[in-house]
């Protein structure tokens, strides 16, 4: 705690980790700035409640995260999805669409979740990111606050942690006589291994928490890879133009290659995209593009025939795709068969062929 006894403004917080340590129970202060959204029974905060809170986008909340990701996590951080609350009485259910759910909390406020894990702060992690937040303004008033607490502990409670073992070793170092040295040794000794014993228990217990917690983000990353087939298709067909219409330009590639997939997409399962967006526009519910009106059960045969366009004609994916989860997905749709969906006329299942990891 180098700058405990030496504070003058409430910077000093975002260079000592060992100040930010020493304060992070001092989680009363975030109310004292603004009302802190904990969900009822988990007692976390959605990341986008943080973010609400100190005024931000969620982008700088995951930066600030991502770089001080140990000391955070160490403050309780934990991925939850929409199924975690279904059961739940302290929220309410509002509304459910396209895997979607919007529950509201007992304080009136909304939480809206989907099936993907999304990540929740404990408070005390929210104050620590109030101590490393920089040129924020509502960091800036919690670390004043922090500040103002602190002047008001005594000198003798801030080194609280510190006295017991000054305490016994001054026994040692003063014992009248040398059975009474050997008993304060001994007790100076057992606090030693007390404290040794308490720290390597904390150690493991983090240890096991945080390999717990990178499983759980491992998941994430692979189920976010998983639903997000949009990006596949895109990927795909943009492999597709440069491969079959090398001598256009980028835009004009793309453009062509978006046209022949919509084609046969039309003409190999009968989804006519167009023609939805059309008949949404007479109803005045009009989107901004054609995938807007994919059914979330059609994307595996979006998928699908964006892959078979590009094995027709050998495009190189593993320049474009460079992920081994996102080869996985494509392995899954090309490998469905008629008996998986039967209403969707499918071929035969696809091959991988040696040319895709070219």
């Amino acid at each position: 705690m180098s700058n405990m006894m030496n504070l003058n403004d409430e910077s000093v917080f975002l260079a000592d980790p060992d100040l930010r340590a020493s304060m992070i129970e001092h989680v009363e202060v975030l109310e004292k700035v603004r009302t802190l959204l904990l969900v009822p029974a988990f007692n976390m905060v959605h990341i986008s409640h943080v973010a609400s809170f100190f005024d931000v986008d969620l982008s700088t909340i995951q930066r600030c995260f991502q770089r001080n990701r140990a000391e955070i996590e160490s403050d309780g951080v934990t991925l939850m999805s929409a199924l975690s609350f279904l059961n739940e009485q302290f929220v309410h259910l509002e509304k459910k669409e396209a895997g979607r759910y919007l529950f509201t909390m007992p304080t009136g406020e909304t939480l809206a979740l989907s099936n993907r894990p999304s990540t929740f702060f404990s408070a005390n992690a929210v104050l620590r990111i109030a101590m490393l937040l920089g040129s924020n303004n509502v960091a800036q008033e919690v670390r004043t606050q922090l500040i103002h607490l602190v002047r008001n502990i005594s000198p003798q409670e801030r080194v609280v942690h510190l006295n017991r073992e000054k305490e016994l070793a001054l026994d040692v170092m003063f014992a009248p006589d040398p059975a009474s040295r050997a008993m304060a040794m001994g007790e100076y000794n057992t606090f030693q291994l007390e404290i040794r014993t308490a720290l390597e228990a904390k150690i493991e217990a983090l240890a096991q928490s945080n390999a717990a917690l990178n499983q759980e983000n491992e998941a994430y990353s692979i189920d976010e890879m998983l639903w997000d087939d949009r990006t596949i298709v895109g990927k795909l067909v943009k492999s597709y133009g440069a491969r079959a219409y090398p001598n256009c330009n980028a835009t004009k590639q793309v453009c062509f290659a978006w046209s022949q997939f919509y084609r046969e997409l039309s003409n190999s399962y009968g989804i006519a995209l167009d023609k939805r967006k059309e008949a949404s526009a007479r109803k005045c519910a009009y989107k901004n593009g054609l995938l807007d009106y994919v059914r979330p059960e059609e994307w595996v045969l979006l998928v699908r025939k964006a892959f078979a366009m590009c094995r027709q004609i050998g495009c190189h994916l593993r320049q474009s795709l460079e992920n081994d989860v996102v080869y996985a997905r494509i392995l899954h749709c090309a490998a469905i068969t008629a008996k998986d969906l039967p209403s969707a006329n499918l071929e035969e299942p696809l091959g991988l062929p040696e040319s895709v990891y070219q």
